[in-house]
């Protein structure tokens, strides 16, 4: 352990290994001037609660620590400087000196290199009014894990992967067994706090990180703790390797917890409530991000446009980088024009960072005209606001007649100065293809509006249980547990009163995609050999993807085949994967309890699209049902219940269809 040499500036307070004092210091201060100077400080990790620079140093040095440096541990001319703000409670207990969180973070750092855990070493630390402050050593060669085996285990050769898989589970046990064995409890344990450094020579070593997340206790962990942290380190793992991995990394684990006595009994049942308590728990993490599309982040953001003026949601929250005008530009309005045509209209707006609210400029402009233009009626209020709303019906109006001073006119709509191809859904609203700026590339996007004619309607979509709402929330949900849709890009919720009155959900659309049913008609006039081999992965896939849909506990009641897309590429043989797309997610939702009823209808639905299709036999219908099992987890030996469920719902939707003259579709 260091002797520490402290220092004490005018504004701050630092502790320092002596070895590190000339390198890192001018006096009392860091030499950031210098490093900025020489060009060796970057900026790695910014977010509200921590920001890491790493400092390339321009000589060399070698660590105090024996061991790391004839393992070549730490590296000889990186350091990482890792700064926290300090705010509320953090803050005063910083500033009475109740507590020095870097101070504790070091000392366990340099714990668990006594006790032989490989983690970076710390050289300094300090603190001012406002942050606190950690230097540590960097490790050379060293990436994350979840990293490395995103990317560069997935080039390896096949025999090397084999390899790492049977290694990889064996070297995490260790590491993790160690850790708990000395009574330390890592709050933020998964695969991006490890770093691993792979040898040519095929030589693996990992490392532990963020130690100021872990907690020493006076003792080893009991199983209770252990399972705590097995289950938060197992989240990232439980869709991304085989369930034998999973099981040969608890298995290790066990056998190196020696202050253990578990027999092979007591090991399969701890591994069987491990699995199962791993899935409840993942299912918990997703359900707390679903806010995220709701929120301001730095991922969405969500604004209030009223009056040609921009209001921040919260109002709070400054964005001065959207302060423009809504309507045209500043040389051809003046501020008496613009109000008038913006009296009364108030656009609520969520996006994705990567869309600013200029590029939706043209959206908010055009879209009553489009509307006015396709129907006048449509963009009436109805009698409901006609009767206790009479001034909205005439703002309305006032702005259709003024849309010569919006900068885009229906003559420019007539004259396809803006490409515009307007699709009538009848009742329901429509949709129209347009392009729009997103991250500096010109991207299509399909404007799907959902008119909102009644009371239930609007209050649904102000209260976001509307299918504009639903969609908008329903691709999060899905782009946030890893499948494949049609990126949703803003939601713009257009209010004429107090509540909404039509809601546009902007989605990109996707190109070299057919729909399932279009995608078996071009199999069926295929060659034989191409036909088999293409089909029965694709009914792999599918079984899979709905497995793992119903396994996140979302159910897709509207699962047709005209919603489920399939890439182009791949029917050709350019590509081994079909790339499964579902669209339309307003039948998309996360029940409290997805019970065995609800998936059996998810299952009738897409059955019952498909029916007639001349390409599927009931040999590729029962091994889809098959791969449905084994991927949701059931036992094999239930097909037979599954299957006469399946059929008796889908005899049930068909009769119902016909006899309220509905297609079957």
């Amino acid at each position: 352990m260091h002797d520490w040499l402290r220092l004490v500036g005018p504004n701050a307070e630092w502790h320092v290994a002596p070895q590190w004092y000339s390198d890192l210091f001018n006096g009392s201060e860091l030499r950031w001037e210098q490093w900025q100077t020489q060009g060796g400080l970057e900026i790695i990790k910014q977010a509200p609660h921590r920001l890491i620079y790493r400092v390339t140093l321009s000589g060399n040095k070698l660590s105090s620590d024996s061991n790391a440096v004839s393992d070549s541990h730490a590296t000889q001319q990186d350091i990482y400087i890792k700064c926290y703000p300090l705010t509320g409670l953090r803050w005063w207990s910083e500033t009475w000196h109740l507590s020095f969180k870097t101070q504790a973070e070091c000392h366990k750092a340099l714990f668990l290199k006594q006790q032989g855990l490989p983690t970076a070493e710390p050289i300094a630390f300090g603190r001012n009014d406002n942050q606190v402050w950690i230097v540590t050593l960097g490790l050379a060669q060293t990436v994350p894990l979840d990293k490395w085996l995103s990317t560069t285990f997935l080039q390896l050769p096949s025999g090397e992967q084999c390899r790492i898989r049977l290694v990889l589970p064996k070297l995490l046990a260790r590491l993790i067994a160690h850790l708990h064995q000395v009574g330390a409890f890592h709050h933020d344990l998964h695969a991006g706090n490890i770093l691993i450094r792979y040898h040519p020579q095929g030589l693996l070593e990992l490392y532990i990180t963020d130690t100021h997340a872990i907690t020493l206790c006076a003792k080893p962990l009991s199983w209770r703790q252990a399972r705590r942290n097995l289950i938060l380190f197992g989240r990232w793992f439980l869709e991304r390797c085989q369930p034998t991995d999973r099981r040969r990394f608890f298995h290790h684990y066990i056998r190196y917890r020696t202050d253990w006595n578990v027999s092979r009994q007591q090991e399969r049942k701890y591994a069987r409530h491990l699995e199962s308590a791993t899935w409840r728990s993942l299912l918990r993490f997703y359900c707390r991000r679903e806010d995220r599309p709701w929120q301001n982040n730095r991922y969405f953001y969500g604004t209030r446009l009223t009056e040609g003026n921009l209001q921040i949601i919260p109002a709070a929250v400054e964005r001065p980088l959207f302060n423009l005008s809504l309507t045209g530009s500043s040389e051809s309005l003046d501020d008496k024009s613009t109000n008038k045509n913006l009296d009364g209209s108030v656009w609520d707006i969520w996006a994705v960072e990567g869309l600013s609210l200029s590029d939706l400029r043209q959206i908010i402009e055009t879209a009553p005209i489009v509307l006015y233009k396709s129907d006048p009626n449509q963009v009436k209020a109805p009698s409901f606001w006609q009767r206790f709303f009479h001034i909205a019906n005439r703002r309305i109006s006032r702005r259709l007649s003024r849309t010569a001073t919006t900068g885009i006119t229906v003559a420019d709509i007539a004259n396809q100065r803006i490409f515009l191809n307007w699709q009538d859904r009848g009742r329901r609203g429509g949709f129209w293809e347009t392009q729009l700026i997103i991250d500096g590339q010109p991207t299509p996007v399909i404007v799907k509006a959902f008119r909102l004619r009644s009371l239930r309607q609007r209050l649904a979509e102000l209260l976001h249980l509307g299918p504009a709402s639903r969609s908008w929330t329903n691709a999060f949900r899905l782009t946030d547990r890893g499948f494949a849709t049609a990126r949703t890009l803003a939601l713009l919720h257009w209010r004429t009163g107090w509540l909404p009155s039509w809601a546009f959900l902007i989605c990109e659309k996707l190109y070299a995609y057919w729909d399932l049913h279009q995608a078996l008609d071009f199999l069926q006039n295929q060659d034989k050999s191409h036909q088999v081999s293409v089909l029965s992965t694709l009914i792999h896939h599918l079984a899979q993807f709905f497995g793992r849909l119903h396994r996140h506990g979302l159910s897709y009641r509207d699962a047709k085949s005209a919603h489920i897309l399939v890439a182009q590429d791949y029917l050709c043989g350019k590509v081994p994967d079909p790339d499964i797309r579902i669209v339309d997610l307003v039948g998309l939702s996360r029940p409290f309890l997805l019970t065995r009823r609800r998936r059996v209808k998810n299952l009738a639905r897409l059955q019952v699209s498909l029916r007639n299709h001349p390409l599927l036999s009931r040999t590729d219908r029962l091994r889809f049902l098959k791969a449905y099992l084994h991927a949701t987890g059931e036992h094999i030996s239930t097909w037979k219940w599954w299957w006469r469920q399946i059929e008796r719902v889908s005899q049930r939707k068909v009769c119902r269809n016909l006899r309220l003259q509905r297609p079957i579709v």
